[in-house]
């Protein structure tokens, strides 16, 4: 099994060195600015639409890329979240389907991560009934797992469950010293998991 860095690192490294690619993602995230989640109402209808908070932003080899621009998970949910997808994808030995791509950019502007929607041509579910076995091994809260599993449909039966809003997961005591260990490793990297400005 490839390291977790290393797997991540190798993707990561291809998206900085496409200078076109990194310029469209900055220039989305300094357009939209961070988010709050939340309803905006139609001033003339007074209906209310779900805040948009997620954009395509590119395609590298053949993942789609989306800019998570919720300022909570980027001011202080992305180590929680990444040390969760690390422990996730130790204790499954790999096997775990999670982002594909998860890094941050300079100054906060933004999470870039992969597009499960597939640039919009898939159907994206949030919540399954079904759990990867993994999350029962990690976490407490079975709503929060039934949350954190997406369901992602073309048409019919879901092609993927992906594990992908970790942030709001009780881990079980018995994880949590390899869990800030994770924490801490990443709020000290710089490379690995950043997408820095060209």
């Amino acid at each position: 099994m490839i390291l977790f860095d290393d797997k991540y690192a190798e993707i990561h490294t291809k998206i900085q060195e496409n200078s076109e690619l990194v310029r469209n993602i900055y220039e989305i995230a300094e357009k939209k600015g961070l988010r709050t989640k939340g309803a905006v109402v139609d001033i003339e209808t007074g209906t209310k639409r779900p805040r948009k908070v997620y954009f395509p932003c590119g395609k590298i080899e053949d993942i789609y890329l989306g800019l998570d621009l919720i300022n909570n998970h980027v001011r202080f949910s992305f180590y929680v979240i990444l040390a969760n997808m690390r422990l996730i994808y130790e204790k499954s030995k790999g096997k775990a389907d999670l982002s594909r791509v998860y890094a941050l950019l300079d100054d906060e502007l933004g999470i870039v991560s992969e597009d499960m929607s597939s640039g919009g041509l898939d159907y994206v579910d949030d919540g399954s009934n079904i759990l990867d076995p993994v999350l029962n091994l990690l976490y407490v809260d079975d709503f929060g797992s039934y949350n954190a599993t997406f369901e992602i449909r073309k048409t019919g039966e879901p092609t993927r469950r992906p594990i992908v809003d970790l942030d709001h997961l009780e881990l079980k005591k018995e994880y949590s010293e390899q869990w800030l260990k994770y924490g801490s490793q990443y709020m000290d990297d710089n490379k690995i998991f950043r997408i820095h400005k060209r």
